[in-house]
């Protein structure tokens, strides 16, 4: 049976060969599972590229977001022929932003939440400092000799 499938967002479409129902079955759910991302877990924005990066003889697979620059990588079965979403870490507990991250520098390290903005908190008025007041109270207080 011949099986094509169009991705949510329609950017992407497959086709497959499948002998039996299972077998498309099968096909269709890996190809959901790795293609079905529509979005950054970060910044929720759609501009998302897949990209391969071969180190020291291995090679990586990434979705990375082109607005916030988050990462979304994949691990590899140990077939090897088939790859998965790393959505839990190395002791089975499942990553903050179902697993997107943003590169954090040379030590390596993916945060565990998205960091807040920082806010600046406006001057308020009538909150001078105290020196500047007591200064203007004892000016105001004493007799100006005309």
């Amino acid at each position: 049976m011949k099986i094509h499938y169009t991705s949510t967002n329609g950017r992407l479409q497959f086709e497959a060969d499948a002998a039996t129902v299972k077998e498309a079955f099968e096909w269709l759910s890996t190809i959901q599972e790795l293609f079905e991302e529509t979005a950054c877990g970060l910044c929720g924005k759609e501009n998302l590229n897949y990209e391969v990066r071969e180190y020291d003889g291995n090679n990586y697979y990434k979705l990375v977001c082109r607005d916030c620059h988050a990462t979304l990588d994949f691990g590899q079965r140990r077939d090897g022929n088939n790859l998965f979403i790393k959505r839990k870490d190395a002791e089975g507990n499942t990553l903050p932003n179902s697993g997107w991250y943003r590169y954090q520098g040379a030590n390596g390290l993916k945060p565990t939440t998205t960091p807040a903005p920082t806010r600046r908190e406006p001057a308020r008025r009538g909150a001078e400092p105290a020196a500047r007041r007591a200064n203007e109270k004892s000016a105001q207080s004493e007799p100006v000799p005309f």
